[in-house]
């Protein structure tokens, strides 16, 4: 099931939406964890554990809707709208891990 997932396989509608939810969901726990680390210190391991793990997450989405978008038979404005959406996701990803850098050097 994952290996299909991450394939593509399961189309490029299916795929997108499935990895933005999942994604969205583990943006808004760790941005959460992050901001109530910034007040209470021992809340930082916890911010660090999610952050890692929405990192996983992230790279497996990003690989399933590239995988999925390359193989896209519809529209090709699809396919690269799904390819920007990607890019701005590491865009935001590399923006978080510099705030959270920033946390832990206050400490």
């Amino acid at each position: 099931m994952i290996r299909k997932f991450v394939s593509g396989d399961y189309g490029l509608a299916r795929t997108y939406w499935f990895g933005l939810l999942a994604l969205l969901g583990a943006s808004v726990a760790g941005f959460l964890v992050v901001l109530a680390a910034y007040e209470w210190d021992w809340v930082i391991h916890r911010a660090f554990r999610l952050d890692c793990v929405s990192f996983v997450l992230l790279c497996v989405i990003s690989v399933s809707i590239w995988q999925a978008s390359g193989k896209y038979t519809g529209q090709s404005s699809w396919a690269l709208l799904a390819k920007a959406t990607v890019v701005l996701l590491w865009i935001g990803e590399i923006g978080r891990g510099v705030y959270l850098f920033m946390i832990l050097q206050r400490l």
